[in-house]
């Protein structure tokens, strides 16, 4: 009998251990109950930031409170930018959460660890972000950081004044160079613009919209590009046709300038057989002028104009009225206003590679009004007033008219409209360059 009561008590004993030791392991699993880490310090070493970038310049600091639970586990991470100091965010309109990347926490007690956080956009679409201000002018904003496993509470730490945002502004607007507005081209040629400042000093690229709509603001983007140019040779333009182009410039921060003044360009003919390479293969040793006397010396002989005098040939002396008058070279140069044009008859202009050349200046005197070239009954250039500043003094303008010649005579006409004595285009220097290489 004493046996049997010994083997009872010696199996509550064994009972009694086993479970004693199976409560402590379950214990000891839970790592994450009754952890107590805190946001022991944040260092902002940069806390200038331009709107639209992201800043890794906030490390803080975590500490393992307790005294006896060991803290490991995957925590969330968010920054909170604002206004009023009202935080968590929830509680304010101005207020920025940004969520920040997770952490890994493995912390025994007391233990502490640095950590960082990384690419922490600040957007530029935040209204209290978009203040009216120049480009180095910044507001000034209270940061709270906040951490949490999702199953303790988590801790937050605020820094009052800890962020300055830097107003971002856009590019300037691109203006455009080459070619002139209404000019004749090859779809080989290179569309070319000034170059666009950034007023954060970002780096600048422009996008190019090429459409056959009037407005391509709202077309795809043709072309994307670091440099001032876009080459159209790698795009699918059909010969005989009318484009519209404008440039918008963009920074880094994807801030894009308001749109080029929108001009438009017309694309030459296939050239024929018979032609001997295209608008850059210009040999000087076979190039001949066409044009007879196109700096309009002797009184204009070779022209004709509807009306002689002061108004359409000019000279120091017939154009003494005008505080700008001057040639580009020689004695005489032509003076085009209203509807009265000068022009050449029975121009030749045989089959091969052929450009139009002359110099054209705008005087500031002048006010509104058109000038058109004509060869033949084809518009092969023109300027409107939105052009004016761009030959404030006098400017070479070369245009490919290859796709014209047939071997036939044509008629060179300059021509314009505007207010009688008020609207002034001089020209002067004018050439047919025809390339007639036999090769």
């Amino acid at each position: 009998m004493k046996s049997l009561k010994y083997k009872f008590l010696l199996f509550l004993v064994t009972v009694f251990v086993i479970v004693q030791s199976v409560a402590q392991n379950i214990s000891g699993s839970i790592t994450n109950s009754g952890c107590d880490v805190k946001i022991q310090s944040i260092d902002l070493s940069t806390s200038n930031i331009l709107q639209g970038y992201s800043f890794d310049s906030i490390e803080f600091v975590l500490k393992n409170d307790s005294l006896e639970n060991h803290c490991s586990g995957t925590y969330s991470t968010s920054v909170e930018i604002g206004t009023s100091g009202l935080f968590p965010c929830s509680f304010s309109q101005y207020c920025l959460e940004i969520i920040g990347p997770e952490i890994a926490v493995n912390l025994f007690p007391g233990e502490s660890e640095t950590f960082g956080l990384n690419n922490i956009s600040v957007p530029i679409d935040f209204p209290e972000f978009n203040y009216n201000a120049g480009p180095l002018d910044f507001m000034t904003f209270p940061l709270r950081l906040y951490i949490g496993n999702g199953l303790d509470s988590g801790d937050s730490f605020e820094v009052m004044d800890a962020v300055n945002i830097f107003n971002n502004m856009p590019p300037e607007s691109p203006v455009l160079k080459y070619p002139q507005n209404g000019a004749i081209i090859y779809i080989e040629e290179i569309l070319e613009w000034f170059l666009s400042l950034d007023p954060n000093g970002e780096a600048v690229s422009y996008l190019t919209r090429i459409s056959n709509s009037q407005d391509p603001s709202y077309d795809n983007v043709n072309c994307i590009s670091s440099d001032v140019k876009c080459e159209l040779s790698l795009l699918n333009l059909q010969h005989n046709s009318i484009y519209f182009w404008n440039v918008q410039a963009e920074d880094e921060a994807g801030l894009k300038s308001s749109f080029s003044e929108t001009n438009y360009f017309r694309t030459s003919s296939p050239p024929a057989e018979v032609f001997y390479g295209g608008f850059d293969n210009f040999d000087q040793r076979f190039e001949f002028n066409f044009i007879h006397n196109g700096s309009f010396e002797n009184f204009g002989q070779g022209w004709q104009f509807f009306y002689l005098g002061t108004h359409l040939l000019c000279s120091m002396e017939f154009c003494s009225d005008d505080l700008f008058a001057e040639p580009h070279t020689g004695d005489y140069w032509a003076r085009i206003h209203i509807n009265l044009p000068i022009y050449q008859s029975n121009v030749h202009l045989p089959k091969a590679p052929a450009k139009l050349q002359f110099w054209l200046k705008v005087p500031e005197n002048s006010v509104l009004g058109d000038l058109q070239v004509f060869l033949g009954d084809d518009l092969i250039f023109e300027v409107t007033p939105i052009d004016y500043s761009l030959y404030s003094s006098y400017e070479l303008i070369s245009i490919d008219v290859s796709a014209l010649g047939d071997g036939g005579q044509h008629r060179l006409s300059f021509t314009g409209s505007g207010i009688e004595g008020g609207t002034r285009f001089y020209i002067d220097d004018v050439k047919l360059l025809v390339n007639l290489n036999s090769n």
